[in-house]
C-alpha cells in the first residue's frame, strides 16, 4: 500500500508540474491563391435541348398512387410530416413547371442574368394581340398547342406584330404587348365546331406599342441586323432575360406604365 501511495503522489506531482500547452499559430492564408467564391460550373454551359413538356396520358386516374409510393412507404412517412408548404431548392439540368411540379424563378447557369424560367417572343398581328389582351389569353402558331406546352407559369411573353392584321393588314413591325403566363397548361377554346384553338391565360402589363427598329442593335436574339426579321418566321421562340429587360423597359418607360392591366 505504501508503494501505491508513493506512485500516486509522484504521478499527481508530475501532472501538476507539467508546463502549460503551447498554442499553435494558425497558418496564414494568402488571398491571392484562394479560388474565386462563385457559384456555378467552372466551364461555360449552353442549352442544347428544350425541356420536355409535362403531359397527361388518356384515361389517367390521379387517385391511383404510383408504385414507388408503396415501395418507399410514403404513407408511413407522411404520418410524421407531409412536406406541405415547404419550398425545396432543386438543382437540375432543366425543368418545365407543371401542376405537379410548380417551379418558381431561381438561378440559371446558362444565362447568368436569367432566373431559370423562360422568356418568349410570340409573333402575332396587332388585331389578334388586342383580342388576346381583352380576353387575357394568348394563342400561338394558329392555335396549335405544341409551343404553349413548353411555357410554364411565370414565363414572360413579348408580342411582336409584323402587321396590323392577318393576313391582309398594313406593315407594323412593333412590339404590341407584354404579359406573364398565369396558368399551368394549355386549354382549348370552343370558337366554332371547326376551330377550337389552344390557349394560355396571361396577365398583361400596361405598355406602349414600341417599334422594333430602334432596338435592333440591342437585342441579342437578332444575330444579323441586315436580316433581323428572319427569327420571327418561327412564330414563337425563346429570348434571354436581358432581351426581355430591353423590350420591357422600352414598352413601359413612362412612369404610369408597367402595372398589370388584366382584370
Amino acid at each position: 500500500m505504501r508503494r501505491i501511495g508513493v506512485l500516486l503522489a509522484a504521478l499527481i506531482l508530475a501532472v501538476l508540474s507539467a508546463p502549460p500547452a503551447v498554442a499553435i499559430e494558425p497558418p496564414t492564408i494568402d488571398p491571392a491563391v484562394v479560388p474565386p467564391d462563385e457559384m456555378g460550373p467552372d466551364q461555360p454551359t449552353e442549352q442544347r435541348r428544350v425541356c420536355s413538356a409535362p403531359t397527361v396520358f388518356p384515361n389517367s386516374n390521379f387517385a391511383d398512387k404510383p408504385w414507388p409510393n408503396d415501395y418507399l412507404r410514403l404513407a408511413d412517412a407522411q404520418k410524421f410530416a407531409t412536406g406541405a408548404g415547404v419550398t425545396v431548392a432543386v438543382i437540375d439540368t432543366g425543368v418545365n413547371g407543371s401542376p405537379r411540379v410548380p417551379a418558381e424563378p431561381g438561378g440559371d447557369f446558362v444565362d447568368k442574368a436569367g432566373n431559370g424560367m423562360s422568356d418568349w417572343i410570340n409573333t402575332v398581328s396587332r388585331a389578334h394581340v388586342e383580342r388576346g389582351v381583352r380576353g387575357r389569353f394568348t394563342q400561338a402558331n394558329h392555335g396549335k398547342p405544341h409551343m404553349l406546352k413548353k411555357m410554364a407559369r411565370g414565363d414572360w411573353i413579348v408580342f411582336y406584330s409584323p402587321k396590323t392584321d392577318y393576313p391582309e393588314g398594313e406593315p407594323l413591325q412593333a412590339f404590341t404587348a407584354i404579359g406573364q403566363v398565369v396558368d399551368d397548361e394549355p386549354y382549348q377554346a370552343a370558337i366554332s365546331p371547326d376551330f377550337q384553338p389552344w390557349r394560355r391565360n396571361v396577365d398583361f402589363l400596361d405598355c406602349a406599342e414600341t417599334p422594333i427598329r430602334p432596338l435592333i442593335a440591342e437585342l441579342e436574339f437578332i444575330e444579323d441586323p441586315a436580316r433581323w426579321g428572319y427569327k420571327f418566321r418561327s412564330g414563337v421562340f425563346k429570348i434571354s432575360d436581358r432581351d426581355l429587360d430591353v423590350i420591357r423597359s422600352a414598352m413601359t418607360s413612362t412612369p404610369d406604365r408597367g402595372a398589370t392591366v388584366s382584370p
